[in-house]
């Protein structure tokens, strides 16, 4: 019984693939990878596939999802690939789901180019995201990345105060091929932004803890990255018990 499709091009292939000529048991798949196609169709597709667990949309053609609001009830893992803005207008992220609602969402990755070309950029689209959240209620959303996106410190702030059950974050700045095409990209990683996650900072900020059950984290930091202020960051996150214990252990720190 079929489970998973894929289908698309390369980066250097702009042909949109028959996506919607294929006739498939869309009903049964559960993992669908989704490249180089209309959006209609794709979404079409998704609509579909009624029972689909897993989804990546990777460089899809312009266009907008077929219906303004719908909800998929089983999608419990989202990746977009955005495509290079130099080849085309930067996207606006939510025309791949714009009106989607996804209420069991527990994975969503976001992922720039490697390198090359000018880098996707989030000014635009923080307001339709924070949306998107709320339209969810994704409760149970513990796994968040953005790669080689450009996004400011107070816009990454927002966004995770959004997400308080993340347990998994992934936060990756442009490397250094991409930060050097986009000229003078936003920086995550500010001083303020360390001193806002760190639990031991409270006192200074207005909004209250920041991703309290966050276990695992990945940073890709630029080269004025405040170490002291990510090792405080680190060490609040361990809460010693009242017998002497810790109250919360890091999974994965890199």
């Amino acid at each position: 019984m079929l489970r998973s499709f894929k289908l698309g091009g390369t980066d250097w292939d702009d042909r949109e693939y028959p996506l919607g000529e294929i006739q498939l048991p869309w009903m049964q798949i559960e993992d669908i990878t989704s490249g180089y196609h209309q959006l209609e169709t794709a979404s079409q597709r998704l609509a579909e596939a009624s029972t689909a667990r897993a989804v990546t949309f990777y460089h899809c053609l312009e266009g907008h999802m077929t219906a303004d609001y719908w909800a998929h009830n089983t999608m419990q893992s989202l990746t977009i690939c955005m495509r290079n803005s130099w080849r085309y207008e930067v996207d606006d992220f939510f025309q791949h789901f714009s009106g989607l609602t996804l209420p069991h969402l527990t994975s969503l990755r976001v992922l720039g180019q490697n390198y090359g070309y000018q880098p996707t950029e989030w000014s635009t689209i923080v307001g339709e995201f924070l949306s998107f959240l709320e339209r969810s209620a994704c409760s149970g959303l513990t796994s968040f990345t953005v790669v080689n996106i450009s996004i400011s410190s107070d816009d990454a702030l927002e966004l995770l105060r959004a997400m308080p059950t993340l347990l998994d974050l992934t936060l990756h700045e442009l490397s250094d091929e991409a930060a050097f095409e986009e000229g003078d990209p936003d920086i995550i990683f500010t001083d303020d932004f360390l001193q806002q996650m760190s639990l031991s900072d409270t006192s200074t900020n207005d909004h209250g803890l920041y991703l309290p059950h966050l276990q695992s984290l990945s940073f890709r930091v630029n080269p004025h990255f405040s170490t002291s202020l990510f090792v405080r960051l680190v060490r609040s996150r361990w809460i010693p018990n009242s017998d002497g214990g810790t109250g919360q252990r890091w999974a994965s720190v890199a």
